[in-house]
């Protein structure tokens, strides 16, 4: 078997002719490298599942990891204190509880994972931001449609905030979690919001994908600068509301 110009191959269909110059019948055996599907480090760790099964496995506590780009989602329940002095701290639980379930649901459904719950907050991660801002929009419809199936005393109400940049990864507390500016500018994002809405960064809004999913959901968007706690410069903040009374 005589190979001829051996080397690097175009992509695309290619032709083997091989041709026996020997009297006896001979065995050709082909062997060829099998290119197997891969993933990063970032994408497993902000995937639910790899959460939820292998939550013990973490990198050492003197090691971190560097993120290039990760969408940061922080939620909270408005007047969750007042709440628990309405109902009382059992009914409250049960509403609690449930709002973490459907946080849950729609987090996992838009291929994110949640971080870590801080009281009646949730952290959650999404490495595409598409996937993100689908997953706010569901959010927010879940918990309006949860609010009309129960008809309890007290609607739930959720303030959400988002930024996506650069971030580490670090073990803290037996579980993988998150550290740096863009984690503080996502939690101070939060903070701007009022309940039934959506706040987050200019920067996260200029993602190709996410303008378009904002149009196509006919929500109202103002544009506005805020000075965040604790963040040096002043951002570039849009801010969403249903564009009828819900």
């Amino acid at each position: 078997l005589t190979i001829v110009n051996a080397g690097s191959f175009h992509s695309g269909p290619l032709t083997l002719k091989v041709t026996n110059h020997s009297e006896a019948p001979v065995d050709l055996t082909l062997a060829y490298r099998k290119e197997y599907p891969w993933t990063s480090a970032a994408q497993i760790a902000s995937t639910q599942s790899f959460r939820d099964l292998f939550s013990t496995e973490l990198i050492s506590t003197d090691e971190t990891f560097s993120i290039r780009n990760l969408v940061i989602v922080f939620t909270d329940i408005k007047g969750s204190t007042a709440l628990y002095e309405r109902l009382g701290d059992s009914d409250a639980y049960f509403l609690v509880k449930e709002h973490f379930k459907i946080l849950t649901q729609r987090v996992r459904k838009h291929n994110g994972a949640v971080v870590k719950t801080i009281g009646d907050a949730v952290m959650a991660t999404f490495m595409v931001s598409a996937d993100a801002i689908e997953a706010l929009f569901d959010m927010q419809q879940a918990f309006d449609e949860f609010n009309a199936r129960e008809q309890t005393r007290d609607d739930i109400i959720i303030k959400v905030g988002a930024h996506r940049g650069p971030c580490i990864a670090v073990t803290s507390n037996d579980r993988l979690d998150y550290f740096g500016r863009t984690v503080n500018i996502a939690a101070r994002v939060q903070g701007l919001s009022s309940g039934q809405d959506i706040v987050f960064t200019k920067s996260f809004y200029d993602e190709p994908p996410v303008q378009e999913i904002v149009d196509s959901n006919a929500w109202q968007a103002r544009h506005f600068q805020a000075a965040l706690r604790g963040i040096e410069d002043r951002l570039d903040i849009v801010h969403l509301r249903p564009r009828a009374s819900r």
